[in-house]
């Protein structure tokens, strides 16, 4: 189930930034993948973390993180994080589906708006988070459903990291 604080915050929400109104999509889709990157790695770095303490984010960052290495994209990380049980697998469909989505903008300048370009708001309406909250995003616009998919992966990782934080602090006190 979708956040009812998200879908609040973009009902009815249009930022105007481009002459149609809203944001440009292949900038926002570039920097939602950007964003999902930053929060699936911090949570795999916390999980490395709680298993070996003598590593860190800092050096994941490099190691594993950066150009050419294995998890140097979300559809890596996302692949990794279900195997090591932080995300379920219908969360790595999204994630790999939004990877998909940033693809496709990235690799081709001359792409259009979500609303003129079909088959690229079809990875969203596949999504999971789509299917399973279609009612409660029934009247949204493109831009706002992008958002609120993007804005409930990044909740439930930054859910799932606390909670590893919490485990790993408990494991320390004792």
């Amino acid at each position: 189930m979708m956040n009812p604080e998200i879908l609040q915050q973009w009902r009815g929400n249009t930022i105007i930034l481009t002459a149609p109104g809203q944001l440009n999509h292949r900038a926002i889709t570039i920097q939602i993948a950007c964003d999902l990157e930053a929060y699936l790695s911090e949570l795999l770095s916390a999980f490395f973390v709680s298993q070996n303490p003598l590593v860190s984010h800092k050096n994941a960052l490099s190691e594993l993180y950066s150009e050419g290495r294995v998890l140097s994209s979300l559809k890596k990380m996302a692949d990794v994080a279900l195997y090591l049980g932080l995300i379920s697998e219908e969360q790595r469909y999204d994630l790999k589906s939004l990877s998909k989505l940033r693809d496709r903008y990235a690799h081709d300048r001359h792409r259009k708006q979500l609303y003129e370009e079909p088959e690229l708001f079809a990875l969203i309406t596949r999504t999971n988070l789509y299917k399973n909250n279609r009612s409660d995003l029934n009247g949204f616009d493109q831009q706002a459903i992008l958002m609120c998919i993007k804005e409930q992966l990044i909740f439930d990782l930054k859910a799932r990291l606390r909670s590893i934080n919490t485990s790993t602090s408990q494991v320390s006190d004792a």
